[in-house]
């Protein structure tokens, strides 16, 4: 929950905020994310045997790597995506200190819905975890 928290901080910026804001969003973000991994671990280690443990901690580490890959992936299509759909030629070059007017606009709200997505699909996560949870509770009852 603190990271979607504070990507929807970090969806709320622009180019007139605060460093402090930026930080204090960051901050949220990244504790959601500390609070997350090593419950997340320790739950996934349980699964398997002791003599297992280095195999099932290699694999984590590959997916969750993946999964950072396909969040860089999924944010540079949304932002050069809404760059291009305001008319503003998404590249590197069009964000540096020299460039024209509105690009630095384009840029700050592809984050901007960028932030706002990954916000989203955690919040799915989170629904599909608790949904499952639930389901499995129930199914213990029945039992």
């Amino acid at each position: 929950v603190l990271s979607a928290v504070g990507l929807l901080i970090l969806s709320y910026l622009n180019e007139q905020s605060s460093v402090v804001l930026v930080i204090f969003g960051m901050v949220i973000n990244m504790s959601g994310t500390g609070i997350l991994y090593p419950p997340n671990n320790s739950s996934i280690l349980s699964t398997v045997d002791e003599a297992q443990y280095g195999v099932m901690a290699g694999f984590v580490n590959l997916f969750r790597n993946v999964g950072n890959i396909m969040g860089v992936v999924l944010t540079t299509l949304i932002v050069t995506s809404v760059m291009d759909s305001m008319g503003v030629v998404p590249s590197l070059a069009a964000i540096s200190g020299n460039a024209d007017v509105g690009v630095g606009d384009a840029f700050v709200r592809g984050m901007q819905v960028a932030y706002r997505v990954l916000a989203g699909l955690i919040a799915a996560a989170i629904l599909a975890s608790a949904l499952d949870y639930f389901s499995l509770k129930v199914k213990m009852r029945l039992v």
